[in-house]
């Protein structure tokens, strides 16, 4: 029996170990959709931040650990720090800056805008909150806003070299390409080593048609950075549309191999395969940047849809569950964590984010959240074949044994259940697994 809430069935996870039987579940509903186009939002700023408070200043230890938290890819337990600091030291900006970037790694956008505007409120000069708030505008595709707020930026300080970027790759979203390269320009004058504007310089290139200057700027940001996926990407994809197709492959080659899920790095890859005659080769590649667009697609429409509804728990769901079928596990963990925070007893959430853990080698924390699913629905099969899991990992194979019958009577029709209740219960006898 599915859970009250109509929770519908998502393609299942990757198989844990022989017995491991985990399904990703998603919510149902339609979405508002985007607009058509999209891009990146800028990058959050980090360059012009304020100096931290002294450590005598009130909220000075709440402020560095929500910053180091943050710097480890902890922003739910930054925000918290943050949240606290700011209390600390209501006329300190520093904590309402760090704290709006913590919620926008969260995906709160609606917290985040307010973090940044207290942070301007206190100090209107302050150059990076002007600049974040705008990068948080384009996520939020309100891009005369976020053009304005980066404007602002570079007015407060022009030699703000990131700003100068952020500014570039908007306007050159806007079809602004002249003023695009000039802030492009700018911001490598400011700062020769900025490999990322290097890239979007090569970007405009490309659009105008200049191919060959193109390879130059994208050459120069790969040579500062080899790391650099859209300096990889484009210098692969600008050498392709030269026509040089055998350095394209080994670029993009390259730049899939860096960031997987980079989709324009899959199709042109695809592309150049074909154009080289290498056909098997360009039909596999194809598939997978035909699978990444559609995944793509989704999460621009949820992420979207989240700027309207910030608090709709469901939302977080589907994109735990599109996050978690493509890898990227911790972001998946963030937003079923959100979801939960939202609806405590959302049983989609709950079980996905058991599975998550029980990939992670945690049955421990898997454990727990499987039990509270049973607590709200006592007839989710999933969750007793999540018990199973868990007791077949600790190695308590009779009590797996008998998890996964309880699943397997709940859901008659499922061959893994009956299966993984078979193999708990021979190991059971047996004295474990052979």
């Amino acid at each position: 029996m599915m859970p009250s809430h109509n929770a519908a069935i998502a393609r299942p996870g990757r198989v844990l170990t022989l017995w491991v039987v985990l399904i990703l579940v998603s919510s149902c509903g339609e979405r508002p959709s985007p607009p058509q186009t999209a891009i990146p939002a800028p990058s959050p700023a980090t360059s012009a931040s304020p100096p931290p408070a002294a450590p005598e200043a009130p909220g000075a230890r709440s402020l560095a650990r929500g910053r180091e938290d943050l710097r480890q890819g902890r922003a739910a337990e930054a925000a918290i720090a943050l949240r606290q600091a700011a209390t600390e030291a209501p006329n300190d900006p520093a904590p309402l800056f760090h704290l709006g970037n913590a919620l926008l790694a969260e995906d709160r956008y609606q917290e985040a805008e307010a973090a940044y505007r207290q942070a301007i409120a206190l100090d209107p000069k302050f150059a990076a909150a002007h600049h974040n708030l705008g990068s948080l505008y384009a996520t939020m595709e309100r891009f005369p806003e976020a053009i304005a707020a980066i404007q602002r930026a570079v007015a407060l300080d022009p030699q703000y070299a990131r700003a100068h970027h952020s500014l570039g790759k908007l306007l050159f979203r806007q079809g602004d390409h002249a003023q695009a390269v000039a802030e492009f320009e700018r911001a490598v004058q400011l700062d020769s080593a900025m490999a990322e504007a290097w890239s979007g310089l090569g970007d405009v290139q490309v659009k105008e048609g200049s191919t060959d200057a193109a390879i130059s700027a994208y050459q120069r940001a790969v040579k500062l950075d080899s790391n650099s996926v859209d300096g990889v990407a484009g210098l692969g994809l600008a050498l392709s549309r030269g026509h040089r197709y055998d350095e394209a492959i080994r670029w993009l080659q390259r730049a899939t191999h860096l960031d997987p899920l980079l989709t324009r790095a899959q199709y042109g890859l695809g592309q150049a395969y074909l154009r080289t005659g290498r056909q098997e080769e360009a039909r596999k590649t194809l598939e997978v940047a035909a699978r990444l667009q559609q995944q793509d697609t989704r999460i621009d429409e949820l992420l979207y849809a989240l700027t309207t509804y910030p608090n709709r728990a469901a939302i977080h769901l589907d994109l735990g569950v599109l996050y978690a079928q493509r890898g990227e596990l911790d972001r998946a963990r963030r937003k079923y964590l959100r979801a939960l925070e939202l609806e405590p007893t959302l049983v989609p959430a709950l079980y996905n984010l058991g599975n998550l853990y029980l990939r992670a080698r945690r049955p421990d924390l898997a454990l727990p959240l499987y039990r509270k699913v049973l607590a709200v629905d006592t007839t989710y099969a999933p969750a007793f074949s999540g018990l199973g899991n868990v007791a077949m990992v600790k190695g308590d194979y009779a009590v797996a044994a008998q998890a996964f019958g309880r699943a397997a009577r709940l859901d008659p029709g499922n061959a893994e259940y009956r299966r993984s209740a078979q193999l708990a219960a021979q190991a059971a006898a047996k004295g474990g697994l052979h």
